[in-house]
């Protein structure tokens, strides 16, 4: 038993902190598209870049509503 419990703690003492964040990949989400031609000055954004970052705001609160329901259905039940 102790065995078993030393190399487990061996085991996720050898583990590299990096390999734990690249297990879980991240969810790519859509950032403000750039200006699409040299037209554009800078500072000024077309009716696409607003929307692309509205798509991705409500793709971050999609996810983040979606991690607080699960949090909140493993700790809470019958609310």
């Amino acid at each position: 038993m102790k065995l078993r419990l030393v190399l487990c703690l061996a085991l996720i003492a050898s583990t590299p902190i990096a390999s734990a964040h690249a297990a879980s990949p991240a969810k790519a989400l859509p950032e403000a598209a750039p200006a699409a031609s040299d037209t554009v000055k800078k500072g000024e954004w077309t009716a696409a870049d607003y929307k692309a970052v509205r798509d991705r705001d409500e793709a971050r609160q999609r996810a983040w509503d979606q991690k607080m329901k699960a949090v909140a259905g493993s700790i809470c039940s019958g609310c």
